[in-house]
């Protein structure tokens, strides 16, 4: 699954022309199988890729055994990526610094 994830972002010569709709449906077969909470929060980038940002928040809400994300550095990359996609200055402000409940 990891390989074919690899190969469909390697097809894309522009990254407009990534096949995110392949993407997410790999990463939803991949988290059968390897349901570990880095595998989720990739795979809501891809959520956020195919149906925007508060669906990529949605995702990363319902990940299981999240909070063993705190202390890893692209957990709150994301999260404040969204955030910036959604125009959410404060709460993406928030998030990098690291004083953001984002949960709520």
């Amino acid at each position: 699954m990891q390989a074919a994830i690899a190969a469909c972002h390697a097809r894309a010569a522009e990254y407009e022309d990534t096949d995110w709709p392949c993407i997410l449906s790999l990463y939803d077969q991949l988290l059968r199988f390897d349901g570990s909470p880095v595998v989720a929060l990739n795979r809501a980038v891809a959520v956020a890729e195919v149906h925007g940002p508060q669906a990529g928040i949605e995702a990363v809400r319902a990940i299981e055994n999240r909070s063993s994300l705190e202390g890893y550095y692209l957990f709150h990359a994301v999260l404040g990526d969204f955030e910036a996609q959604l125009d959410h200055s404060r709460r993406r402000q928030g998030i990098f610094a690291g004083h953001w409940n984002w949960r709520s």
